[in-house]
Order: C-alpha cells, then sequence, then structure tokens
C-alpha cells in the first residue's frame, strides 16, 4: 500500500505554472479535479463516472491519459487508499509519458483527505480563507453543486476538497513573490461526458490522432506532409488555448448530435465561397490573440510592472474590437453558434474603456524603448515633483556638495590645516552622493583622509576601496527634507499600478470568456481552412440509423505524404440501432481480406478517422459520408510493444479485443486489423472465427471493420459469402506470371491497385512482399516449394527432411576432412610445432579448396 509523501512544492511553483491533478476511485466510482494555479481555473466533473466493472482498470487509465495529454498537469495527488493493480496502470502510464511530456510527479496523500466534508466546512466558515468567495458566484455554483449533486459527487468533490487542502499546505512553504492561487477568484469548469466518449490509448496510436516525437524521412521531405491529426490542423492554430482545445476535441469527440452539428454549422459557414473574406479577416486576427490567461496571471500578481503584460493586453483588445468588426461583415443569418456567442461577448464599450486606462497611465511607446514601464506625466503630480527632482538630482547634489567645500575652505581654522595640494584639488576630493534606501552621502576621496581630522560633526557611514561616505547636519537635513527619493517614486508607482491593475482584473471573467470563445472560433476556422485545402466534404449524421455509408473516402495523412492516392467506399447498413433483429437483412460487420500491402489498414483507418472527424464537428475526406452517430470508437490495430511490457504480443491483443467486445455497443465502431497472430495456427483462426460468428448473431453488434488473413476460414467452409449480417470485401491486384526462360520456372509480379471492391481474397501473397524487403532468392524457394506442397497436398516432413544437394556436396567434404584428422597420429610427428601446423592446414585446404 502507498504510504503518505510530500513534494517538493518550492521547486514546482518555481515553474511559474502548477498544475494539480487529483483523481481517486471507490468501488467502481470515479471522480477528478484539476486546478491550474497560473489561471486560477478549476476543471471538474459534474458527475462521478461509473464504470464497468470489469474494465474499471482500463477506463480509468483511459481518462487519465485524457487529462494529461490535454491538462499537462505537473502534480497527481492520489489516495494511499488506490487499488495496487490501477497504481500499477498508473506506474505503466507515466513511463510511457517519459520525455513525451512535462515529468509528472505523484504524491500519496492519507485517505482522510479526500473526505468532501473539508469543503462544507471550508464554505460554512466565515473566519476562514474562502470566506472571501460567499459573494462570488463561482462560490455560489459550487454551494449548488454540492446541494444538487450530493448523492452523485461525492468522489469528485472528495477530489476537490483534497487539492484545495493541499494548495493551501504547499503555498505556506512558498515565497510571497511566487504566483499563488486567488481562492476568491476561481472559475469552474464543469466536464459532462454524457455528450462526448474519450477515446482511448490504442485509438488515439492507431488513427494517429496525437503527434508522435519521430519524424520519419518522408515527413521530413514532404512540406505539406504530417502524420497525426493534430498536425494537420496545427498549423491553422497559433494560440496556446486553441491548441489545447484542438487536442481535447479530437481527444475527447461528441456524441451528441445536436451538438456535432452547432460545430458543422460553423465550418459551412466559414467555407462558403460568399464568406472567403471574412475567413482569411478571421484567420489574421485570431493568430495575433495572446494568452490572457497568462496575461491576467500577470496582472493579478503584486506589481506588474512589465511593459509587454500590458502591451499585450491592449493587442487583445484591439484584436477583439477587430474580430467582432469581421463578424459584422457576416449575414446576420450566419451568426448562430459560437460566431453569435463571440460577436455578443465582445462589449466594444469595456475593451476601449480598458485601453482607455492602461493608455491613459502608461506611456507604453515610450516603455518599450526603456524596457520599463514609464507613468505618463499628469496621472499623479505628486510623483510628477519627485520624478522632476529626482532627473535634476545630480544639479542639487552638486550645489550641496559646493556649499560643504566652501564652508571648510572658508574655515580659517580648517584652511590653515589643509594640505595646499588638498585645498586646491577639493572640487575633485569631496563630493555628495545620492544611494537609494541609504539617502544622502558626503563622498570623501581616500587620498583626502586628513579631513577626517579637521571635521568634527561628520558621522561615518561606510567607506570603499576608493572613497569614504559621512552624513554631517547639512546632509541629515535634507534627508528628512526630501527623503530617499528613489523609494518614494516607487512607492508612488506601486500605488498607480495596484489601481490600475485592480480595475483592469474586475474584467477578468469577461476578458476569459471572450478568449474562451476566440479559441473555440480558432479551431472551427482550422477546420474550414483545412477543408477548403483538402476537398473535405460536409458528413450527413443520423442519431437513429446504424450505418457507414462512404463514397470516395480518403486517408488525410497518408494523401498527403503519397504521389497518388486511390480513394475507396464503403457501404455498411445495420438498420436503426434499436432494431435487435438487425442481422436478417442489414450488415454491420465488413470483413476485409487481401495480399500485404495492399492498403487494407489504410482503409480501415480512413473510415475511422473520417468517423472520428465527423464526431468533432469537421468535414470529412470523401465526396460523401452518411454517418450514424457513434458513442466510441474502439481499435485492435496495434500492438504495444516495449520494454516494459511484460505480456506476450498474442496476450496484449486478447486484451485489446476483450476490451473492445466488453466495451461496445450497437451505437460504436471497431475496428480489427489481424487479430490472432501470434499464437498457433490453429487457436488464432478459431479464436478469431468464433469472435465474428458471436458478434454477427449479436443483437448489440456495433459497425465493425475486420482485416483478416486466414483465408483457410473461407476454404474450410467455416465463414461464407452468406455469413449473417456480413459483407465482404477485398483489395484488387494485378497479377503477372513472369516466365524466367524455364516453363517449371516463373515468378509472379503483383501491382497493388489499393482499390476495394466486394469479393473474397484467397491468397495474401506474403512472399511477394518478402521479395520487395529484401529476404534472400534462396530462402523465398524454399519457401516457394513448402507452399507447393501443402497446395498440392503433399507431405510437408518429405520435403523438410529433403537435404538440398549442396548442401549435401558439402556434407560429404567435411565428413571426409574429420575422418583424416582422426586418423592422424599425431604421436608420430616431429616435435615440432610449426611443421603440425602446417600439416593441419594441408587438411583443411586440400578438400574444401
Amino acid at each position: 500500500m502507498p504510504q503518505e509523501t510530500e513534494g517538493s512544492i518550492v521547486n514546482d511553483y518555481q515553474q511559474n505554472n502548477v498544475t494539480y491533478l487529483c483523481m481517486n476511485v471507490v468501488g467502481n466510482k470515479f471522480g477528478f479535479s484539476i486546478i491550474q494555479v497560473c489561471s486560477n481555473n478549476v476543471v471538474a466533473l459534474k458527475q462521478d463516472i461509473n464504470f464497468n466493472a470489469a474494465f474499471l482498470k482500463e477506463n480509468v487509465i483511459n481518462y487519465l491519459n485524457n487529462l494529461i495529454l490535454n491538462y499537462r498537469p505537473s502534480i497527481l495527488l492520489l489516495s494511499t487508499k488506490i487499488r495496487q493493480d490501477i497504481y500499477d496502470e498508473i506506474e505503466r502510464l507515466l513511463q510511457q509519458q517519459k520525455g513525451k511530456l512535462n515529468e509528472l510527479k505523484v504524491r500519496f496523500l492519507s485517505w482522510s483527505k479526500f473526505d468532501k466534508k473539508f469543503l462544507e466546512q471550508e464554505l460554512k466558515d466565515s473566519n476562514n480563507s474562502f470566506a472571501c468567495m460567499d459573494e462570488n458566484k463561482n462560490c455560489k455554483l459550487l454551494n449548488k453543486m454540492m446541494l444538487v449533486f450530493n448523492s452523485g459527487w461525492d468522489i469528485t468533490c472528495g477530489t476537490l476538497s483534497c487539492v484545495l487542502q493541499t494548495i493551501i499546505n504547499d503555498e505556506k512553504l512558498v515565497d510571497q513573490g511566487q504566483q499563488k492561487l486567488e481562492i476568491n477568484n476561481l472559475t469552474f469548469n464543469l466536464m459532462q461526458f454524457s455528450d462526448s466518449f474519450v477515446l482511448d490509448d490504442d485509438t488515439i496510436n492507431s488513427l494517429q490522432v496525437l503527434p508522435s516525437l519521430y519524424k520519419t524521412k518522408v515527413y521530413n521531405s514532404n512540406k505539406r506532409g504530417c502524420l497525426s491529426l493534430y498536425e494537420l490542423f496545427e498549423k491553422s492554430v497559433k494560440s496556446e488555448l486553441g491548441k489545447q482545445v484542438l487536442k481535447s476535441w479530437l481527444t475527447t469527440p461528441l456524441k451528441t448530435k445536436d451538438l456535432i452539428v452547432k460545430r458543422l454549422q460553423i465550418v459551412k459557414i466559414l467555407v462558403a465561397t460568399e464568406n472567403t473574406s471574412v475567413l482569411d479577416q478571421l484567420s489574421w486576427s485570431l493568430k495575433k490573440i495572446p494568452d490572457i490567461y497568462r496575461l491576467l496571471s500577470s496582472v493579478s500578481s503584486r506589481i506588474c510592472n512589465k511593459p509587454h503584460v500590458w502591451i499585450a493586453l491592449v493587442k487583445f483588445c484591439e484584436t477583439m474590437i477587430e474580430i467582432k468588426k469581421i463578424i459584422n461583415l457576416l449575414d446576420s443569418a450566419y451568426r448562430q453558434g459560437v460566431l453569435k456567442d463571440l460577436h455578443l461577448a465582445i462589449e466594444e464599450h469595456k475593451f476601449k474603456k480598458i485601453m482607455s486606462k492602461i493608455n491613459k497611465v502608461f506611456n507604453l511607446e515610450n516603455s518599450l524603448k526603456e524596457k520599463e514601464l514609464i507613468i505618463n506625466t499628469g496621472v499623479n503630480k505628486e510623483l510628477d515633483k519627485h520624478i522632476n527632482f529626482y532627473n535634476n538630482l545630480e544639479v542639487f547634489l552638486e550645489d550641496i556638495a559646493v556649499h560643504i567645500r566652501t564652508g571648510i575652505i572658508n574655515d580659517i581654522n580648517c584652511a590653515a590645516k589643509l594640505d595646499p595640494t588638498v585645498q586646491n584639488n577639493i572640487k575633485n576630493l569631496i563630493n555628495v552622493a545620492y544611494i537609494p534606501q541609504i539617502g544622502y552621502l558626503i563622498s570623501i576621496d581616500i587620498e583626502a583622509k586628513e579631513l577626517l581630522e579637521i571635521v568634527q560633526d561628520w558621522v561615518f557611514i561606510f567607506e570603499t576601496p576608493t572613497a569614504l561616505y559621512y552624513k554631517n547636519n547639512d546632509i541629515m537635513k535634507v534627508d528628512k527634507e526630501y527623503g530617499d527619493i528613489c523609494g518614494i517614486i516607487s512607492d508612488y508607482q506601486i500605488e498607480i499600478f495596484h489601481d490600475v491593475q485592480t480595475e483592469i482584473i474586475q474584467y477578468k471573467l469577461f476578458l476569459r470568456k471572450c478568449y474562451e470563445l476566440s479559441a473555440e472560433l480558432e479551431v472551427l476556422k482550422s477546420f474550414a481552412e483545412t477543408s477548403i485545402e483538402n476537398n473535405f466534404k460536409e458528413p450527413e449524421l443520423s442519431s437513429k440509423e446504424n450505418k457507414l455509408i462512404i463514397v470516395q473516402g480518403r486517408h488525410p495523412i497518408f494523401e498527403n505524404l503519397v504521389d497518388s492516392y486511390i480513394p475507396n467506399d464503403i457501404s455498411l447498413i445495420g438498420s436503426r440501432f434499436d432494431d435487435e433483429s438487425w442481422n436478417t437483412m442489414f450488415c454491420r460487420i465488413a470483413l476485409i481480406t487481401g495480399a500485404n500491402m495492399s492498403g487494407k489498414t489504410v482503409f480501415i483507418t480512413s473510415c475511422g478517422i473520417i468517423v472520428l472527424l465527423s464526431h468533432i464537428g469537421c468535414f470529412v475526406p470523401a465526396i460523401s459520408a452518411k454517418i450514424g452517430i457513434v458513442d466510441n470508437i474502439l481499435t485492435r490495430i496495434k500492438t504495444s510493444e516495449g520494454i516494459n511490457h511484460t505480456q506476450s504480443t498474442f496476450y496484449s491483443d486478447c486484451q485489446q479485443m476483450s476490451k473492445c467486445l466488453a466495451l461496445s455497443t450497437e451505437r460504436s465502431l471497431v475496428l480489427i486489423d489481424e487479430f490472432g497472430k501470434g499464437t498457433s495456427p490453429i487457436d488464432g483462426p478459431a479464436l478469431f472465427a468464433a469472435i465474428i460468428r458471436q458478434m454477427s448473431e449479436y443483437k448489440h453488434c456495433p459497425r465493425m471493420l475486420v482485416c483478416t488473413h486466414y483465408h483457410e476460414l473461407y476454404k474450410k467452409k467455416i465463414f461464407s459469402p452468406q455469413l449473417k449480417g456480413t459483407i465482404h470485401l477485398t483489395t484488387t491486384i494485378f497479377v503477372k506470371k513472369h516466365k524466367d526462360g524455364n516453363e517449371d520456372n516463373s515468378t509472379e509480379v503483383i501491382t497493388f491497385l489499393y482499390k476495394v471492391k466486394e469479393g473474397i481474397s484467397n491468397d495474401s501473397f506474403g512472399l511477394f512482399c518478402a521479395s520487395l524487403s529484401g529476404i534472400q532468392p534462396a530462402i523465398l524457394n524454399r519457401a516457394h516449394a513448402i507452399v507447393d506442397a501443402m497446395n498440392q497436398g503433399r507431405n510437408i516432413s518429405e520435403i523438410s527432411n529433403t537435404v538440398p544437394l549442396q548442401e549435401l556436396t558439402l556434407f560429404k567434404k567435411n565428413q571426409k576432412i574429420v575422418e583424416e584428422f582422426l586418423s592422424w597420429d599425431i604421436q608420430l610427428e616431429d616435435d615440432n610445432d610449426i611443421a603440425i601446423k602446417e600439416k593441419l592446414k594441408f587438411f583443411l585446404q586440400k578438400d574444401i579448396s
């Protein structure tokens, strides 16, 4: 059982953007909450998720992986009572993430800290740090949530309680200058997965949803090429929040038709020919938007005197006003969805008020040149007076110095004691200096030490290797009258900074809302631009029909990496979702056979990507697509292998297949590629056939695209073209026999056409694929002989036991050498090592040559 641990929070806070992720599992229920300290943002489940007990571990890891990818937490908080098998999987997940993301630190906390009573008490107690939240609408929202979701929000509420306790304790260890959580300014975002589904890691990898660290030569040589869906759209998304939204949408697609259609409508508006100018202008403006989260974090700090922050804030305001004007160019009928929301959210008078305040107080143009924030003249008369004094300080100090020097020279007693050289050079030896926080000082050159013997009322302050510093009554009067001028100016500036910051921070929620809506619009704009560039079309979605009909579908990643791409069709019509006797007249399973390297995997992944894109609200790479809404996309395509995976390949494949079968419903899409490899040639096909047979008779069968090389299932009549609920597809190839001058010796030359049609393939042409990969001809010839024998029904053992002539000849030569060596009586030879070696060499070379 894990023990409670403490973290090095000081180091964490120095990263300037600490994000806590706290999760917990109790029984079959899962809950989490996230707090981003920099942006004072809270993300939590609206209601705890109740998982299937059989796949609790897999679901928890799936959701955790999604949260890590989207929110990049720096600290993960877990209960000491977490199940060991779940923690083992978490540890494995974090090992996989090493090097890809920032290191995630795990901290174990006592289970008692996951009690929601702490949060309830803090909200009621008027004497604690949460008291200031009482007037905050977010606090009211939190109180409401705790009442409404009292029975279904326990786990999530416990994680929120735990993370807030942890932050309060951690911040006691942090310096005052570090960014801290503003409890009274928390913004709550509630996640509800009832409208979306989470892609698991297998599907993310199989459909190339997110980028890999590894870039191939093909990628580097192709300027348009990209190796993931994220990269396909990310080139049009510039803001940090936009990139985060894009990643979130890709890994958490929608499953509610109305929400998907809202996004599709915006994309449709933006791709319309009459709105080309609007799209171009939006693209130009959206990429100029700075990260308002970071700006507000800086403005919320104790002192914000960085010019670039205020310049960027003005730029944000100007850009938002600009975006509203661009949206105004659209016909009023086009202003819907996020376009309408953003248009209404951008209140110009508020942005103008923010800009007016900043420009009235700060001289941003000069601030940029001087690299320090300059306050305009006239903002504060007292500040202007002190700055004017400071600017003329050198003249003022020289006047005081002249007065002191004159006093010394005019004093008859002092002058009589002075060395003539010192008296003549007194102007250079005695000066008055100003040092911030210390004040005004008389500076005496170290060479004029004798002055110290004739002045009586001077007080020593400190010395340097070149000068001695003193104060006298005159200097003390100056200190009292003018004070520490730099400190006074700084105090006035801090007061002005604070006033401006206080006024701007009142617009925090308003600014965040505009930024968040603009990020959504930026992602939808990238969908539109990508759709135009790659000739994507609007999909037709149905919430009642279990169908997948794609005409001229393409793989959006692969088509940009090859010179020419062959599109393909598929038509799976599986009746209505609620039709339990669907298999009598309809089909939900597509069995795809064909040669190796003929495009089967690309075909099924292209279908999966088209479905995924349609569910994030994007147009799809096809002439047309009619898709029944899915509630999950599950895959068994790639086997996760590595040094940290202790399971066999076949076991891993079975785990993936088990998950696909258990989690799928009649609304799901399941993609399977070559399941059954890695075990005996009987067990693999048998298991595969049993799965397909059962699913074809299952009343809640999902849509399934399945690739296989088990042609023997057709030859032995286990599968037939009449298999219920199933269509049979094959990839087409052109085979040409090439004769090698001998009727008996001929090879097959295959041209891959990459076209999918109805039918069944009887051969994988694996040996041809092997020849293309560079396998030696001798091995290929032997393999051909074995294949021919099997096809003719001959006994394979006879071929396996037959020794080739070349090997037999070599064996006889080697046998003769061994016989001669064994008959050699070495004791009869001369006791001469060289002679013996020569004779041995003679034996070996004689018969091998």
